[in-house]
């Protein structure tokens, strides 16, 4: 509990009472120790009304601490005369401080003056200097306006220049796409196999489809049966024969003799290629019909 709390208890009672002590007597009733505090509880055990209890306890307090709030009193008396006795020493310095102040301001006012002087003297210097620097750089200024003219100039010059070629460009492409629409207008289709428009006079066409002649090959590449045996596009004459998967096979007429030697079975017996389309079979072996085994 700090100096200036009131006992828990006395503050309940003060509470329970509504009393309104006044400020000296909070004093007194702070200024009770520990050892007090059984002498209060025992009153407050009394059973005697709680305001007569108050009056008892204030009573208690004057009588026992009433000579330390004298002391205190006569001390703040003390105080106060020492107080006013400092004040007045304080007053006679701030007086000859006052005096000082208004000598240094006098002296501060000849100098401000004379400083004063000396600005207006700095500062029409300053003028004088700054009508010369305003007059350089209003001419550096009409320069670089004349340069950015001239400049604004050159590039609207750049500008129409770039919009004639422009201009130009456009003309051009314009006549070459007028001529393409010509072109593609006469041409007689587009090339089946690159999917350009033929303008050459030179060019192949087969009922419906038509091609570059330069794009023959690759069609053919493209489109045309290949030979089964030298792997080139068949364009003329062809034959067909058995093919060793079981099916049929298209090959140039002079390749059908080499495509069955490198490709028909060999006979059991004479070991010669069967190149007849007949043969017999047996146990898993191949044979010419005129070599196959009698039974």
């Amino acid at each position: 509990m700090s100096d200036n709390e009131l006992m828990p208890m006395i503050a309940n009672l003060i509470k329970s009472v509504r009393a309104k002590p006044t400020e000296e007597e909070l004093r007194l009733l702070r200024q009770p120790d520990v050892k007090e505090m059984r002498i209060f509880f025992d009153a407050l055990s009394s059973g005697k009304p709680e305001q007569q209890i108050y009056d008892e306890i204030l009573a208690h307090v004057r009588q026992r601490y009433g000579h330390i709030l004298d002391a205190e009193r006569a001390a703040e008396e003390a105080a106060r005369k020492q107080k006013e006795a400092e004040d007045a020493a304080k007053r006679a310095v701030e007086e000859a401080e006052r005096l000082r102040r208004e000598a240094e301001a006098a002296a501060a006012r000849k100098a401000a003056e004379e400083e004063v002087a000396r600005v207006a003297a700095a500062e029409e210097a300053e003028r004088v200097a700054r009508l010369a620097k305003d007059a350089a750089e209003k001419a550096a200024a009409d320069r670089r306006e004349k340069e950015a003219a001239a400049a604004a100039a050159a590039e609207a010059e750049r500008k129409r220049k770039e919009e004639e070629e422009r201009l130009a460009r456009e003309r051009e492409e314009q006549r070459l796409a007028d001529e393409l629409a010509l072109k593609i207008k006469s041409s007689p289709g587009k090339c089946v196999q690159c999917g350009e428009y033929i303008f050459e006079k030179d060019f192949l066409k087969n009922d419906e489809l038509i091609l570059h002649a330069a794009c023959l090959p690759a069609y053919e590449e493209a489109t045309c049966a290949k030979c089964a045996h030298c792997g080139k596009i068949i364009t003329g004459d062809f034959a067909e024969c058995g093919a060793p998967d079981g099916g049929r096979a298209t090959v140039h007429e002079d390749c059908l003799q080499p495509f069955k030697l490198a490709t028909r079975p060999k006979c059991g017996k004479c070991s010669e290629p069967i190149l007849e389309d007949r043969r017999l079979c047996l146990d898993g072996v191949n044979y010419h019909v005129a070599c196959a085994p009698q039974p």
